[in-house]
């Protein structure tokens, strides 16, 4: 399990803990427990202001390079609410055991974490697109 000091922004937090408690009961086992693990790390990250989280943060929408260390295999990923997840145009959910795993994340950081076929170890190589980054700053009425 990953314990490096995490990064979200307030937006992204709120909008979590808002979706997880919408969906709760229509959640499988599985997505019960990627839930309860996303929830332990956004409590223990820092919470920020949109505009002021670093360009090399993963945010939800975040469109970055991921590394499994053990392979050296490199993918290109989004971030993405599990209601705009596709795995064929490589967007996956917040509520994955990956996409909990990177969110809060910087750029060349390594993350060890449990997937379902056991421990992995990812790193964050590159960041492609973050929203805020770009001028993007969401609030409740956007």
């Amino acid at each position: 399990m990953k314990t490096n000091e995490i990064m979200i922004t307030s937006f992204d937090y709120e909008m979590i803990i808002n979706m997880l408690l919408k969906m709760r009961e229509s959640l499988t086992k599985e997505q019960k427990d990627n839930a309860d693990k996303l929830v332990i790390e956004i409590k223990r990250a820092y919470k920020v202001d949109p505009y002021e989280i670093p360009s090399d943060y993963v945010t939800m929408n975040s469109i970055f390079e991921i590394q499994e260390v053990d392979k050296n295999e490199t993918r290109k990923i989004s971030l993405v609410y599990p209601n705009k997840a596709n795995i064929d145009e490589k967007k996956i959910s917040v509520l994955s055991p990956v996409g909990t795993a990177v969110l809060g994340y910087r750029t060349g950081e390594i993350i060890h974490w449990k997937v379902p076929a056991g421990y992995k170890k990812f790193k964050i190589s590159k960041m492609i697109y973050q929203p805020e980054a770009s001028g993007k700053y969401y609030n409740k009425n956007e």
